[in-house]
């Protein structure tokens, strides 16, 4: 095989291998403690990467990034870990690269499809395996993936946690209900658009399974966004489907009460409990996730205003966990400086949605439907870390790749 075929299957093993987000090494336990299956094939492509011989697109989101990745840099002057902030940056930089490395992998007609097509079954493998491990013990069958029976009974599928599972399919849902809503989708072969359609219904069932109350929001936010924006143009049944999805959902919690009560009552139970332990503390007070999240980011941001206390140096010294929120943890982390670079970084994205003509042409459509659902999830950012996500990056480059390609259309650039 060529080098270019070495780093687009690699490339492609990356985005499929991302839903595993066990470690090579013990969890927390330095570089290896957070290197998985997806970053030895990430890797192995970025070496093959350099020795490619051509012109190398370097899109200005990318400048805008690592200069956010500068002002966290500067931190590790005040950083309470240099240790874990030199991990952290490590990490950054490593998915920016990899960023850069698939848009210069499938830019072009055919390599854009090639990636979505290959996103696609990543999340089927993901959403099929979710749903049948949650289910199989309802029915009596072996799952994919045993878990311990005494440990909640949400859809984890391979990743982690829930939590993990919830963020990422909110992603790829952001990215294929659009296209689905778009003139692009009928440049696709018809066995791609049903693998699409299929893979769509299996992830929303997916989604909500994940019991992800922050993925829930984002997802609502999105659709509804979308349906303001384009009430008279929308085709398709699959935002009734997901509005029906959501606003039933009680009532789809009674049908499965019906085949086993136990587990629906569960189910009922942990997603009140869950926002119940994010709110308020054990007895009831305003002591939740939040207020510790919100109190210790503060406390962060108050002892170093400039700086914060160094990216991945907050847990352990101002709480027991990290922050869970993007907006929080640049905040206490990353200081002034931090909220600059990432406000720049996050513009610059929105910059490059608005610039989108729906008139101009079929990606520039698609592009435009991206807007309501990246909104949808930049509001469940407020309590997730997106940046570090490795599928956030995947999604982004698709991003990238559709506008690529709008502006060579439209300008034949050759």
């Amino acid at each position: 095989m060529a080098i270019q075929d070495y780093v687009t299957f690699f490339t492609k093993l990356f985005i499929i291998a991302s839903i595993f987000t066990s470690t090579i090494g013990e969890l927390g336990s330095g570089v290896l403690g957070r290197v998985t299956i997806a970053d030895i094939s990430g890797i192995i492509a970025l070496f093959a990467f350099f020795l490619l011989r051509k012109k190398v697109i370097i899109p200005k989101v990318i400048i805008a990034y690592f200069f956010f990745l500068f002002t966290i840099a500067i931190g590790l002057i005040t950083s309470l870990n240099p240790s874990q902030t030199i991990v952290e940056l490590m990490i950054h930089a490593f998915l920016g690269i990899i960023f850069i490395i698939i848009i210069n992998s499938f830019a072009s007609e055919a390599g854009f499809k090639e990636l979505i097509m290959t996103f696609v079954l990543s999340a089927l493998i993901a959403s099929f395996i979710g749903i049948w491990d949650v289910m199989a013990p309802i029915f009596g069958v072996p799952q994919f993936i045993p878990r311990d029976p005494s440990l909640p009974a949400v859809a984890v599928s391979t990743f982690r946690n829930s939590g993990q599972a919830g963020a990422y399919i909110l992603l790829f849902l952001s990215v294929l209900l659009p296209l689905k809503q778009s003139k692009l989708i009928d440049t696709f072969k018809n066995r791609e658009k049903r693998l699409i359609s299929i893979t769509v219904i299996l992830s929303i069932i997916f989604l909500l399974l994940t019991v992800k109350i922050a993925a829930y929001i984002g997802f609502a936010v999105g659709v509804c966004l979308f349906l303001i924006r384009s009430v008279y143009r929308v085709k398709g049944s699959y935002f009734i489907i997901s509005l029906l999805i959501i606003v039933l959902m009680p009532m789809l919690i009674n049908i499965l009460g019906e085949i086993n009560p136990s587990w629906a009552d569960w189910y009922t139970y942990k997603i009140q409990s869950r926002i119940e332990s994010t709110i308020e503390d054990s007895e009831g007070g305003e002591g939740g996730f939040l207020h510790e999240n919100w109190t210790g980011a503060i406390r962060a941001f108050s002892d170093n205003l400039i700086l914060g206390s160094g990216l991945g140096a907050f847990a352990g010294i101002y709480e027991k966990y990290e922050v869970h929120s993007t907006y929080l943890k640049v905040l206490g982390e990353t200081g002034l400086f931090g909220v600059i670079g990432y406000a720049i970084f996050m513009t610059s994205i929105f910059a490059l949605l608005l610039m989108a003509n729906k008139n101009s042409s079929i990606y520039e459509e698609y592009i435009c439907n991206l807007l309501p659902f990246f909104i949808g999830c930049a509001v469940s950012w407020s309590y997730t870390y997106h940046v570090r996500k490795r599928e956030f990056w995947i999604a982004l480059s698709i991003m990238y790749v559709a506008l690529y390609l709008s502006r060579k259309i439209k300008y034949r650039i050759k």
